[in-house]
């Protein structure tokens, strides 16, 4: 073996070196951007719900509130709903 030339093994283990690197490096970008992805569509997904759970509770209330439906209470129906109808 010359003084400044790698041998065969040594070429082998420095490219399967390098590809496990750049196969590490595409594993770690791949799920930093799978990361970003998910964080970016989970705020606009919370505002559909929260608009969701707005809108149901506000039918549910418009419907209460017409006396079609009496409101849920411990001891029956509400005075709201009594009071609808007056």
């Amino acid at each position: 073996m010359a003084a400044g030339k790698p041998s065969k093994n040594e070429e082998m283990f420095t490219e399967q070196y390098i590809r496990a690197l750049i196969e590490k490096d595409r594993s770690n970008y791949s799920g930093k951007f799978v990361q970003g992805f998910v964080h970016n569509a989970n705020g606009p997904l919370q505002n559909l719900t929260m608009l969701t759970e707005m809108l149901l509770s506000g039918l549910e209330l418009r419907i209460v509130y017409s006396g079609a439906i009496p409101a849920k209470t411990k001891n029956g129906p509400s005075f709201w709903a009594n009071s609808a109808n007056d």
